[in-house]
């Protein structure tokens, strides 16, 4: 692994996971008007069984992966030789005066773009990033390594079983390598989410395409990582700027006998959500149930999402078969205390504005009808709900405008979509007011 000297904070982002990562439409967000079909994994109704907060991700094995001294030798920036058949790119030597070795190869950054080092907004503290690689026993190991030391010069030592160094961590010789069907895979579903961790462990049992192993947090300030799921967690997101994760896990997938698309559709699911913030947690699991949520439409109609300020998680589901997608809303203060309420009783491909004031969706959609399925849009108040303001009839699809919660403040700037009319090709149409939502 090579490092360059010259300060940097931000990297291109590129983390699909909506819930999710990018969680992506019809993966770990689901709503999307696909037909993924495939193998179906068994219920287990106890939503933390297996879960040990306080125990280790795994037990440390000693790796010898001696660094050289900050003088040593410089490696080609291209890195170690590639198979014969690989094409060769163009190699620049190394410059000594910008780059040091850390760890000898191979490794791997986990993550994508900025996701691959800490990146809170506005925070002080030291940038921190992680990477992944082969341990004495075969399994990757995940470490974790104080960026802005190893760039000044200090011996930054990643080594052994991780405890040598403050500034250099292993936070699991136990690291989930799998490419899945449907959800994450590594290694961009090992990720920072601000400054925290987000990483798996764990195998997958026969026949399930998708991970469900023990998913892990851990951001700078800790000691060591927190369990967030038991060991049959699939997935886990957090809102960008708050200290708000929300987790699947015990998920049951079913196959479509109709098609031979071979993307399966998540069926049941324990929603866990909680607040992991920048204090280390108590003794016991930081997150807490909501309850088992069911999908029983003809597609995967439902989706999960953290309101801007971190105050509200929404989710929705199809209750029976035939049903209409509701969206309950609840405040993550009162998980375990109250019943969330519902928003809407017909609201298929809903999103919360950027301003967290509103929930747009669309009413009256057949999803039979795929991709030329339309609806009507409407928004309704945002958490309060009451009666939904119609925006357009026969909408396709529609898109938020306005602030990016990574980048961009939290402003609300109307939406962009796609109307069929009678008789017409498909047209684009701008809402630019909400208080104006006639004025397309």
């Amino acid at each position: 692994m090579m490092l360059t000297s010259v300060a940097w904070r931000r990297l291109s982002f590129a983390v699909c996971f909506a819930f999710a990562a990018g969680a992506c439409e019809g993966t770990t967000s689901g709503g999307g008007r696909s037909n993924p079909t495939d193998a179906a994994s068994p219920a287990d109704g106890n939503a933390n069984a297996d879960a040990r907060p306080d125990a280790p991700p795994s037990a440390d094995v000693p790796v010898d992966t001696a660094s050289p001294a900050p003088d040593a030798p410089m490696l080609d920036v291209g890195g170690g030789p590639l198979p014969e058949a690989t094409p060769q790119l163009p190699r620049t030597p190394a410059d000594p005066r910008l780059t040091r070795r850390l760890v000898p190869g191979p490794v791997g950054l986990v993550g994508s773009g900025s996701s691959s080092c800490s990146h809170q907004a506005g925070a002080t503290g030291d940038l921190w990033c992680a990477f992944h690689k082969k341990g004495a026993a075969g399994k990757d190991e995940l470490w974790a390594f104080n960026a802005n030391k190893a760039a000044a010069g200090v011996a930054v030592a990643c080594e052994g079983d991780g405890n040598a160094s403050a500034d250099c961590r292993r936070l699991t010789d136990d690291l989930w390598t799998g490419t899945t069907l449907w959800g994450p895979s590594h290694p961009t579903a090992h990720r920072f989410e601000d400054d925290t961790l987000l990483f798996h462990t764990g195998a997958n049992r026969l026949g399930v395409p998708l991970h469900e192993g023990g998913i892990w947090a851990w951001r700078p300030a800790w000691a060591a990582p927190r369990r967030l799921t038991s060991d049959r967690g699939a997935f886990c997101t957090a809102q960008p700027g708050t200290s708000v994760v929300v987790c699947a896990q015990n998920v049951v997938l079913d196959k479509d006998p109709t098609t031979s698309f071979d993307r399966p559709r998540l069926r049941e699911y324990d929603l866990l959500a909680g607040v992991v913030g920048p204090a280390e947690p108590v003794a016991g699991l930081p997150l807490s149930l909501v309850g088992r949520r069911e999908n029983l439409g003809a597609d995967a109609a439902f989706r999960v999402r953290i309101s801007p300020s971190g105050e509200h998680v929404a989710f929705s589901r199809v209750a029976m078969v035939g049903g209409t997608e509701s969206v309950e809303v609840i405040r993550v203060a009162d998980i375990g205390k109250s019943a969330a309420t519902v928003l809407v009783t017909d609201g298929a491909d809903w999103e919360i504005a950027h301003d967290g004031a509103k929930l747009y969706h669309l009413t009256g959609v057949d999803r039979r009808r795929g991709e030329r399925a339309t609806g009507t849009l409407a928004m309704v108040d945002f958490p309060a709900g009451g009666p939904p303001t119609t925006v357009a009839e026969n909408v396709y699809f529609f898109e938020r405008l306005g602030g990016n919660e990574d980048v961009i403040p939290k402003v609300d700037g109307g939406l962009a979509l796609m109307r069929g009319l009678a008789g017409q090709e498909p047209r684009f149409a701008l809402m630019l007011d909400r208080k104006r939502p006639d004025a397309l």
